[in-house]
């Protein structure tokens, strides 16, 4: 697996509504670089990445080149593909424009606003993974859980076997046919691309995340990420941080 590259479609095309923000989430601004040119900056310094895959919202294709002719433009970006209407429908968009253009050994999909990915999570996905399998970082859950039962009442869930997902997914190039399109439209609604594995009985294997890789969703999460790069200014892909 040392030699293999990836091709990592990163996701844009979402609508931010929890944001509540006047533009669209990915435009906001982390120290005056907005939080999209983040991640895509983390992916294009990353060695083994061959290509990135940017799925936007439709009509926001301008804002984007807008945005990488003011930062600087990332040599290892595609061609823009647009997204749809849900999260799976701009993932197989995207994957579609791996199959036209045919991909690297691996196929990674990250959320744009996870803008803190580091080297030392992308290279837990080099471990040999196998061709019907799709590798996810988990975080456990320290804090106590309760669930909502009926009537009002509540109980407490064992968290020792929950654990919160993130982003990057990596799975073969080969598993996109064989996964992805193989499953007739409608049939389920997938949350994510473990699902569609999980649909078909695969392997799901989950790998060791990070905490600084939040998901900014928020406003109390544009915060936090503030917080994290007013600690550690150099935040970069080759941090290797002991927060």
């Amino acid at each position: 697996m040392q030699e293999k590259k990836v091709d990592v479609i990163i996701l844009a095309a979402g609508k931010g509504a929890r944001m509540k923000a006047e533009k669209n989430k990915m435009f906001l601004t982390l120290q005056g670089i907005p939080v999209l040119y983040r991640t895509l900056s983390q992916f294009n310094d990353f060695f083994r990445v061959d290509r990135i895959i940017l799925v936007v919202r439709p009509g926001e294709e301008n804002d984007i080149n807008e945005m990488l002719e003011e930062f600087g433009p990332l040599r290892k970006i595609e061609p823009i593909v647009l997204g749809g209407k849900e999260r799976y429908d701009s993932v197989k968009n995207g994957l579609q424009y791996l199959l036209d253009h045919r991909s690297a050994d691996l196929v990674m999909v990250h959320d744009g606003a996870r803008p803190f990915v580091t080297e030392s999570l992308l290279e837990r996905f080099f471990t040999g993974i196998e061709e019907k399998e799709v590798l996810l970082p988990v975080m456990p859950i320290f804090e106590t859980v309760r669930k909502k039962l009926a009537e009002g009442k509540t109980r407490t869930v064992d968290r020792e076997s929950l654990f919160v997902m993130q982003t990057p997914q990596a799975f073969h190039f080969n598993s996109i046919e064989q996964v992805f399109f193989s499953i007739e439209e409608g049939v389920f609604n997938p949350t994510d691309e473990a699902s569609y594995f999980e649909h078909l009985n695969y392997t799901v294997r989950m790998v060791e995340g990070e905490k600084w890789n939040i998901k900014i969703t928020t406003q109390d999460d544009l915060t936090w990420a503030q917080c994290l790069l007013t600690g550690y200014p150099d935040l970069k892909i080759q941090a290797d941080l002991n927060i």
